[in-house]
């Protein structure tokens, strides 16, 4: 079987022993798996999202993407397709803030490494 890049886009909150938690509100989280089969690529993702301590609200989209429909993509979709196809998975958080805010300042970080502990393994 070929190996499909499949886009998830996941709302998801914080538990309380995520790193993020008391930060953001929440987060619309794009996530990009390498995989041949669309249903492992869902566990995949759902289960790097575990791994960061994220709960899934729902799923709002989904996507099987190809070298072609990526070129018709904003640059971080470019950049996270791509990452995907090297590492076989990459995401993208688009968070908001736990309370509304009267500003338009936007803080962009990187994750850091989920925790290393027996239960974050599926």
């Amino acid at each position: 079987m070929t190996d499909n890049v499949f886009v998830f886009v996941y709302h998801v909150k914080p538990t309380s022993s995520c790193s993020e938690f008391g930060k953001v509100g929440g987060a619309y989280a794009d996530i990009w798996v390498l995989d041949s089969d669309r249903d492992m690529a869902d566990i995949r993702a759902r289960s790097y999202l575990m791994d960061y301590r994220w709960q899934v609200v729902e799923k709002t989209d989904e996507l099987a993407m190809n070298d072609e429909q990526i070129l018709h993509y904003r640059e971080v979709a470019q950049i996270s397709y791509s990452r995907a196809k090297m590492e076989g998975l990459s995401a993208f958080f688009s968070a908001y803030p736990v309370k509304e805010r009267d500003d338009h300042i936007i803080e962009i970080y990187s994750l850091p490494e989920p925790p290393e502990s027996p239960e974050t393994k599926h």
